[in-house]
């Protein structure tokens, strides 16, 4: 039962499912209440990240094939499996959670080189990192990759599916910036805010690593800063 004030929500609803009218059926119990959102995230190893949301416990994998990057999530109390499927050569996504396939957003132009530069190149700790501008994700393509009643873990991969992020480097973070909240998913995130998504920082910064008594640098791509925003 809805409250006079979340009239203007479901106003948007209809507008959402109108915008994203290749999804699949959506649930017809879906719910604007609120409860206390509960989620602790253990990692296994640099690919595979246990996240308990609610008492509910996803295994999270990624791996990568050629030009393919697939992030796997397992639900350990039901063994129901689900994946994202990036293809880079065709620049697209698929869910097996909604079915749908949605193409993706191109990388930044600059290269990032993988080749090793030795240590007497190196003259200015400024030239150690570098910005090479933000990557987005509108709430409203996190809906048409997870469902409407999805809460913060499938959400979480997704966008680090979608934006291409290692589940290393940007799981943690990106389910951080739901701490506080209360009852949170997908389609109240589209509900709120339909123009908003969230957004973060992309960097190149130089590495090091020991080789037969020489230390050499290398190019990695980081991600810093992500942040849920009201207007994309």
């Amino acid at each position: 039962m809805f409250k006079n004030k979340n009239i203007r929500f479901m106003s948007l609803l209809v507008v959402i499912l109108s915008l994203l009218n290749t999804l699949p059926s959506f649930a017809t119990n879906f719910n604007l209440e609120e409860n206390d959102t509960d989620i602790t995230i253990q990692q296994i190893d640099e690919f595979s990240y246990i996240i308990n949301e609610n008492d509910e416990k996803i295994l999270i994998t990624q791996k990568f094939e050629k030009d393919k990057e697939i992030i796997t999530l397992k639900n350990l109390e039901n063994n129901e499996v689900n994946y994202f499927l990036k293809d880079n050569s065709k620049g697209t996504i698929y869910s097996s959670i909604t079915e749908n396939t949605i193409p993706i957003p191109e990388e930044p132009k600059e290269s990032l080189s993988n080749e090793c530069s030795n240590i007497v190149t190196l003259r200015s700790k400024s030239n150690n990192k570098k910005f090479l501008g933000t990557k987005t994700i509108k709430y409203t393509t996190i809906v048409a990759l997870v469902g409407i009643e999805a809460g913060v873990t499938k959400i979480a991969s997704a966008v680090l599916a979608f934006l291409g992020i290692p589940i290393s480097e940007g799981i943690k973070n990106i389910v951080k910036i739901f701490e506080g909240s209360q009852g949170v998913t997908a389609g109240i995130l589209a509900l709120k805010h339909p123009n908003g998504g969230i957004k973060l920082d992309l960097y190149k910064v130089r590495r090091s690593k020991m080789q037969r008594g020489k230390r050499y640098y290398f190019w990695v791509k980081t991600y810093r800063n992500p942040r849920r925003v009201h207007n994309l």
